[in-house]
């Protein structure tokens, strides 16, 4: 897997608000920008930030029908009504389970809990169990974090038991028709804090519950599970997620909570090490793998108990399943992310057999990796259960809820959602996705973006500034671990360590100030820094202590080169002079060449091969040029109305640069070009020549780029073989078929199905339109029979195998691909030996 490109972003510094709040609050000028950078511009503000108590928290009776909802709790409590908490099998849901439970509990009251199974039910609130709930004699139920989408469940029972919904997903347009509906989130509610996690607003109701018995609103050694849901539930980590986070660490170091107390020795996690990070990545896990691989109720029952024995059993039950479910997303992440290394979908859809305890993991596995929203699909029993993970600048949830036909149900977040599908609906659900980012999610959204808190220099990095950021704590969605950044340091040593050498360890100097730097899963670039050179660093400052000692040490989140050498070209013109080739093949970095043209604001064309180097290119130079100039990309695939306004934006000037794949030229209109890049080889002499003569050329002058190398037509070599399949290849899609075709049954399949299940066999990169040409090659061998076919999936039906050997040479398909292929092959040794004199005469 390939390492994304980061854009950095570094804050622009405000020096004067830096100063007042540095002298009034006895800070760095680095702390201080940091609390102006999460939006704490006043004084007082930035106080509570840095020392605010629970006595900050708003008052529970300002969301709306809470009154109503602890005096519907009170009666049932003083008329011993059963009491039945239905929760949700996450940390969140747990967590406000057991909240909910123990006050309950503490208060006298006959109380019970349910936890729907993830596997056979699913997130959300189901009719069946309702009924089954409503039969065990629950006199009121209440849920907590699901229920906000249950309306019809809900309408279903509402006349023989009370519902209380507490939740904090995004509500639908028509609440629950529940007795009282809890929701920050609700247009009608004045509650000031939206953000809540769903234990938050389960806190919330407990605390005004226990505020009418006890004359007080403390519930203090509850808020251990408030902090770990909150923290679970990457939500953000301001305002009162914040306070309640931050007290709750501090119930939870005092070990009060007799199941987590159990946990933290299991995984060996000390008192003094917690920290949020800890509960995401240590506790958190352990508890989310009983809803995962198991049953959630073990993880209720942990937090419950007072047993210590008993909590000790279950600890080490989690511990183990958790390890189960390491073992299982390692199996699903490698299925799931050889499928996604062929897709170029804005959207990834994969759908597998898989796990649906473990999808929502490897989704977020992949968006890490490919920076793309992921859709994982596990297909069991006729049905698929989805989880979304998404990157910033598209809602998920609002995108599903475009895509409301084509599912069964669906809930979630802008970032983070679930649905039920039914497979016949899935090309359908992922084209229509596909079709809504396009339309919102601009190139540069897929480009992750660092926000670099400050620039600073290596001298500034010291101890006392390590320790006085620990007060911006705890770090978490809204208030990340302060990232800054020093430029050109200049590098005395560079290894990659670890297994397989995955992580970089350098040795970095700025006006004779060292320090080390650790950068993970940033081992290959090793290599390419080596000792001596300059690098920019982003980073978090850390004290490394072993064996006694403490270093300041830099935590690198990305690593980048601070300076670029020159290089050689040569530049022809031809003898009217209105015609110039510049000659960069081979050239070391291709990207700053473009950049070079593009800053000259004049028009150019950039020709790539496949539309999914289109998506690169885009991106790259998005991010290169950081706003300085627009650039967009079209294909013959593209719309007529696309085609337009790609026209019109060239005529108005508004876009300077466009990136086009091959015979793209011949249907659009883009007049007075003055630069053509070819940023790949074209694939044979004749299209080389038309995708300059076929463009509007400026009349003064007009110059040709080449800044493609050998990599590139090797490249592209391996791009036309995986589009025209040869003898091998053709040969392992009829085996294909066979593995997966019964004798005289014709079967359903699309070109995606067989391109993953090729690759997931075979190991064959093969691409859509070479499973097109490898069964029009079989249908011409009569070993194969298209009953119908479009939009990539046909009905097939083997024919009865020949008593003879066939001679695949038979095919015109086939050989028109290989013509193809040794017609590219002589074109780039040519391209590649010529002179740039000789090119020039190509085209003059």
């Amino acid at each position: 897997m390939s390492r994304i490109c980061r854009r950095w972003n570094p804050v622009q510094p405000r020096p004067d608000i830096q100063s007042r709040l540095s002298a009034a609050l006895g800070i760095s000028r680095i702390t201080a920008q940091i609390l102006l950078n999460r939006g704490l511009d006043n004084i007082e503000e930035a106080k509570a930030f840095l020392y605010g108590a629970k006595e900050a928290l708003h008052d529970p009776q300002q969301l709306e029908d809470m009154d109503r909802a602890v005096q519907r709790i009170k009666a049932a409590l003083d008329n011993k009504q059963k009491i039945t908490i239905y929760g949700d099998y996450d940390v969140d849901g747990i967590t406000a389970t057991a909240l909910f439970y123990r006050t309950l509990r503490q208060l006298g009251g006959e109380v019970g809990y349910y936890i729907p199974d993830r596997q056979s039910e699913g997130y959300g609130v189901h009719a069946a169990a309702l009924e089954r709930l409503y039969e065990q004699g629950a006199g009121l139920i209440v849920t907590v974090d699901c229920g906000i989408s249950a309306a019809a469940e809900i309408a279903g029972i509402q006349e023989r038991v009370d519902i209380i919904v507490t939740d904090h997903h995004q509500p639908p347009e028509k609440l629950p028709p529940a007795y009282a509906v809890i929701n920050p989130k609700r247009p009608d509610c004045g509650y000031p804090e939206k953000q809540l996690a769903g234990v938050g607003v389960a806190y919330k109701v407990c605390q005004s519950l226990w505020c009418h018995y006890q004359g007080k609103d403390s519930l203090l050694n509850c808020l251990d599970l408030v902090a770990l849901g909150t923290v679970a539930d990457v939500v953000s980590l301001l305002g009162e997620n914040r306070i309640l986070v931050k007290a709750g660490l501090a119930e939870m170091a005092k070990g009060t909570n007799t199941g987590l107390r159990a946990l933290m020795n299991t995984c060996k996690l000390l008192p003094e090490q917690l920290e949020a990070d800890k509960i995401g990545f240590v506790l958190a896990p352990r508890i989310n793998a009983a809803g995962r691989v198991g049953k959630a109720d073990l993880a209720v029952e942990l937090l419950i108990t007072e047993d210590e024995v008993r909590a000790q059993e279950i600890a080490a039950l989690l511990e183990n399943e958790n390890t189960v479910r390491k073992n299982i997303e390692k199996q699903i992440l490698e299925e799931a992310g050889q499928a996604a290394g062929q897709c170029s979908d804005q959207v990834m859809v994969l759908a597998g057999q898989w796990h649906p305890g473990i999808i929502g993991i490897v989704a977020s596995r992949l968006v890490d990796v490919y920076y793309r929203p992921v859709v994982m699909i596990a297909l069991q029993d006729g049905q698929g259960r989805g989880s979304c993970r998404s990157v910033a600048g598209f809602d998920i949830y609002l995108a599903l809820m475009q895509c409301a036909d084509l599912l069964l149900h669906f809930g979630g977040h802008s970032q983070a959602a679930g649905f039920s599908i039914l497979p016949e609906n899935l090309e359908a659900f992922r084209q229509r996705l596909n079709d809504i980012a396009g339309k919102v999610l601009p190139p540069e959204a897929l480009i992750p973006e660092l926000q670099i808190d400050a620039l600073v220099s290596l001298t500034e990095v010291d101890f006392s500034l390590v320790e006085e950021l620990k007060r911006l704590a705890p770090y978490g969605m809204g208030n990340a671990a302060p990232l800054l950044a020093c430029e050109n340091l200049e590098v005395s040593q560079a290894r990659a360590i670890g297994q397989e050498g995955r992580h970089l360890k350098m040795r970095v100097q700025q006006k004779k100030c060292g320090s080390d730097v650790i950068a993970w899963q940033l081992g290959s670039l090793a290599p390419v820094i080596g000792n001596g050179g300059r690098v920019d660093v982003a980073f978090v400052p850390e004290i490394n202590e072993w064996n006694g000692a403490r270093n300041l040490q830099l935590k690198a989140l990305d690593v980048r080169p601070a300076v670029k050498e020159k290089e050689n070209h040569a530049i022809i013109k031809s003898s009217n002079h209105h015609l110039e080739l510049h000659d960069y093949r081979n050239v070391v970095n291709k990207l700053e060449h473009i950049l070079t043209v593009l800053a000259t604001g004049e028009k150019t064309v950039i020709y790539v091969n496949t539309a999914v180097q289109a998506g690169e290119l885009i991106g790259q130079l998005t991010l290169a040029a950081d706003g300085r100039f627009a650039v967009d990309w079209y294909s013959q695939q593209c719309t007529a109305e696309r085609r337009g306004m790609i026209e019109s934006r060239w005529q108005s000037r508004e876009l300077q640069a466009i990136v086009l794949v091959p015979n793209a030229c011949v249907d659009i209109t883009l007049p007075a070009v003055r630069h053509v890049v070819f940023y790949h080889a074209a694939l044979n002499k004749k299209e080389f020549s038309e995708q300059c003569s076929k463009l509007e050329r400026d009349a003064d002058s007009f110059r040709l780029h080449l800044v493609f190398g050998k990599n590139d037509i090797g490249q592209t070599g391996s791009f036309l073989k995986s589009s025209l399949p040869d003898r091998a290849i053709t040969g392992y899609v009829y085996l294909l078929l066979r593995s997966e075709t019964e004798q005289d049954r014709p079967v359903d399949i699309t070109a995606q199905t067989i391109k993953e299940m090729i690759f997931k066999k075979y190991n064959i990169v093969i691409t859509e339109d070479g499973v097109a040409a490898a069964l029009q090659i079989l249908t011409e061998l009569k070993l194969l029979e298209v009953l119908n076919g479009q939009d990539g999936c046909w009905r097939l039906a083997l024919s009865k195998p020949p008593g003879h050997k066939l001679d695949i040479e038979q095919s015109l398909t086939f050989r028109a691909g290989q013509a193809k292929l040794e017609e590219f092959s002589r074109f780039a040794r040519q391209l590649m030996e010529a002179t740039a004199g000789e090119i020039l005469t190509w085209i003059a």
